[in-house]
């Protein structure tokens, strides 16, 4: 516990504590950038870190996904969302579950037939 002490003009001082380390400068309050090597040739690509909140299901999928795949969690997280935007705003509202239960299999048909004429 911190303890207070006169600075000699009536102004009261804290204490650090013994075993008080001092945050590194810019990450309290802030968006923490990280910097990892890209794929081709060391290229350096800024990365953002955000917290993601999930079921204890869902955590418990990706863990396992993880361990099958070799890959961290934050691996596997970003390259899902990566993928996830660069899909069709159909396909996304699918994804998400933004259409009735009963049209469903209709979605699919209508997805997959658009997805093979792009091909």
């Amino acid at each position: 516990m911190p303890t207070i002490e006169g600075t000699g003009v009536g102004t009261p001082r804290l204490q650090k504590p013994e075993n008080y380390r001092r945050a590194e400068r810019g990450t309290l309050g802030q968006s923490t950038f990280r910097t990892a090597m890209g794929k081709a040739g060391g290229i350096m690509r800024r990365r953002i870190i955000i917290r993601l909140e999930l079921t204890p299901q869902a955590k418990k999928a990706l863990e396992e996904t993880c361990e099958r795949n070799g890959m961290t969690q934050v691996a596997v997280s970003s390259r899902l969302v990566e993928w996830f935007a660069v899909q069709s705003d159909m396909l996304q509202a699918a994804i998400l579950g933004h259409y009735p239960k009963d049209l469903e299999g209709d979605i699919a048909k209508l997805i997959l037939q658009r997805m093979a004429k792009k091909k």
